[in-house]
């Protein structure tokens, strides 16, 4: 495994990358913004100064490795290629930052104090002990301009998530699910619903395509809240009744009834065009979830015929759950890190994988990415790729972030401490690493990397 680290000096408490810029949270209680790229550009200039030097640009960027053909790849067969570009690596790595006036905006958070951010449709997400907010600043708000604060929510909130569709805030006691009714890049305000709150200490949240599954680092236990449309959700009758209903039409059912595709907001269903039997499969498979492992308890989504459904879980173990997309990974009361293929039907196997022992007692999370398990302990930072375990950091942190969802920065860790924030580009590519076959079940599955194991078996998987 490859990677390069650069470091920004600073006092923070949180980081996050979100389209060209890097959002800062100081610990002087102030929102900085970062023209990322602009920073990059500068630092690392291309050899006849036209703008960003390539190889920075693909890992630091534009993630240009994890999109690009295959006959790009194929250039490392030049030992003189792949030695030019491991030289240029080294050399990058260990760079500080030092941002200029001119690269950076600063904005006051006035007198409540925050502890994080999230950043989603352009808002920045304010998490603090007495209550959540919101601003607008940077991308899709006035250059160098930043929106007065928005109060969404009164009580301590150890973290949120955020989609379309719903807010969720973990608290001490309360689990809070505030409805968003209207939310656009190019708005400041975001118009709520009706709040939800049921009786759950956690403060994590990730996402299995569109269920919510909830975490409590106090415990070893998680809650999983299945997205369903109102009237699927008791014994899935009727979900019976609207698939008998189905009629062919051009993409495999009608397109006058599209609420077929929303009976229950699963990634993989919604992202086919097709209505085939897979997909009705998985439909059925989830309906039959609902009635056999549903606690009875239920939040109401954004919108009005869509909400959550509490779902029993059963993993054999007492376990913490993190999930990305289609995987989850379990940490145990027994120390161990184990990866599960979370199919439709709820059942998670091991696949092979051996159970992945913590060097410490003090696994804290995990953070899935497509290289493999970024895992937060009260020691450092451990990275599990699908090689070998290596130390990323080694004290305690006050961050870590990974970014699985995002284009741009798909590959890249941040890691928050007391007086400097690590930013580390993982390189996970055949060309740069072992050629020896790699288990394929750690991490997430990502398109690229799975088209390319499919057509070039014998060079590992990269999921």
């Amino acid at each position: 495994m490859q990677f390069l680290k650069l470091k920004l000096p600073g006092a923070y408490l949180d980081a996050f990358f979100y389209q060209g810029h890097l959002y800062l949270l100081t610990a002087e209680n102030t929102l900085q913004l970062l023209d990322w790229n602009r920073l990059i550009e500068r630092v690392f200039p291309a050899p006849n100064k036209s703008g960003t030097d390539p190889l920075a640009a693909m890992v630091l960027t534009n993630n240009a490795l994890a999109h690009e053909a295959r006959c790009f790849m194929d250039w490392a067969q030049y030992d003189g290629f792949k030695k030019v570009l491991l030289e240029n690596l080294q050399q990058m790595d260990g760079t500080v930052l030092l941002p200029k006036e001119a690269e950076r905006n600063e904005f006051d958070l006035g007198t409540e104090r925050f502890h994080s951010i999230e950043l989603f449709r352009s808002h920045v997400w304010l998490i603090g002990e007495e209550g959540v907010s919101y601003v607008k600043a940077g991308t899709g708000h006035a250059k160098g301009k930043c929106s007065r604060i928005y109060r969404v929510l009164d009580d301590c909130a150890f973290s949120i998530g955020v989609n379309s569709q719903s807010l969720w805030v973990m608290s001490p006691e309360w689990l809070h699910v505030v409805p968003i009714c209207d939310i656009s890049p190019k708005r400041v305000r975001v118009e709520f619903g009706e709040e939800n709150a049921v009786p759950i200490s956690a403060n994590h949240i990730g996402w299995h395509w569109g269920d919510a599954v909830i975490t409590s680092d106090f415990d070893f236990h998680t809650s999983i809240w299945m997205a369903v449309s109102n009237g699927h959700d008791r014994a899935g009758d009727s979900f019976f009744d609207e698939r008998a209903r189905r009629r062919p039409g051009s993409n495999g059912y009608d397109r006058a009834d599209d609420s077929v595709r929303d009976v229950f907001h699963s990634g993989l269903v919604l992202e086919s065009n097709s209505y085939d039997g897979e997909g009705d499969s998985a439909h059925l498979e989830r309906a039959q979830i609902l009635k056999n492992n549903s606690t009875g308890r239920q939040l109401l989504a954004g919108k009005s015929d869509a909400h959550f459904c509490e779902i029993a879980l059963d993993i054999g173990q007492p376990q913490r759950l993190y999930c990305s997309r289609e995987r989850a990974v379990g940490v145990s009361h027994h120390h161990t890190v184990q990866a599960f293929n979370w199919a439709f039907n709820f059942q998670r196997t091991q696949n092979g994988l051996a159970d992945y022992t913590i060097s410490t007692p003090n696994a804290e999370r995990v953070l899935i990415g497509t290289f493999g398990w970024v895992v937060e302990e009260t020691s450092g930072v451990l990275l599990i790729d699908k090689i070998k375990k290596t130390k990323l950091y080694e004290s305690e942190p006050t961050q870590v972030r990974t970014f699985p969802s995002a284009s741009w920065y798909e590959n890249m860790v941040v890691v928050v401490g007391d007086d400097e924030i690590e930013i580390i580009a993982i390189l996970d590519y055949d060309f740069l690493m072992p050629k020896k076959l790699r288990d394929v079940h750690i991490g997430r599955l990502s398109q690229f990397f799975s088209d390319k194991y499919k057509r070039y078996p014998t060079m590992g998987g990269g999921m």
